[in-house]
């Protein structure tokens, strides 16, 4: 069997299925993180920084709203980067908008695990889980089928 047999047989099938397995996974726990915060406590916070980092890619350039807060639970300060679950991957105009719901030394709400007090985020919620997850699964399924294919129909 030579390389390109098992590149295209094997390798490229594998490579997908593993994506799409990750990419299915992260989605998943992402969506548990935000349906396990919504019984998250509420604490007064106070915005450190609001920045946007630039992602480029083919075809334009991504925002992503960063926020960096501080709180406060039973007296023992605490600071946390978390805006919400995943990573939110915005337009300009939308990320301006997201990062202006959160001024510097603005007040916000932050909410914690009781269990676990430096896990906290502002939103609790995890935006693009469900493309994420229909993404990964796709993937995952074509990989799949292209390593089971050759296989059904005799090619080997």
């Amino acid at each position: 069997m030579d390389f390109e047999i098992i590149w295209s047989t094997i390798l490229i099938p594998l490579l997908l299925a593993i994506g799409g397995g990750v990419m299915l996974y992260l989605g998943w726990r992402n969506r548990q993180q935000a349906e396990a915060s919504q019984s998250w406590f509420p604490a007064s916070g106070a915005v450190n920084s609001a920045t946007l980092k630039k992602h480029y890619r083919k075809g334009g350039v991504d925002y992503e709203p960063k926020v960096e807060y501080s709180y406060t639970i039973m007296g023992t300060p605490y600071e946390g980067k978390r805006l919400c679950f995943g990573t939110l991957r915005l337009n300009q105009k939308k990320a301006w908008e997201k990062l202006g719901l959160y001024p510097k030394n603005g007040k916000v709400i932050v909410y914690y695990n009781p269990d676990k007090p430096t896990e906290s985020v502002l939103e609790r919620e995890a935006p693009g889980v469900v493309g994420m997850m229909v993404g990964g699964g796709l993937m995952l399924l074509i990989g799949v089928g292209l390593f089971v294919f050759p296989y059904l129909t005799g090619f080997f």
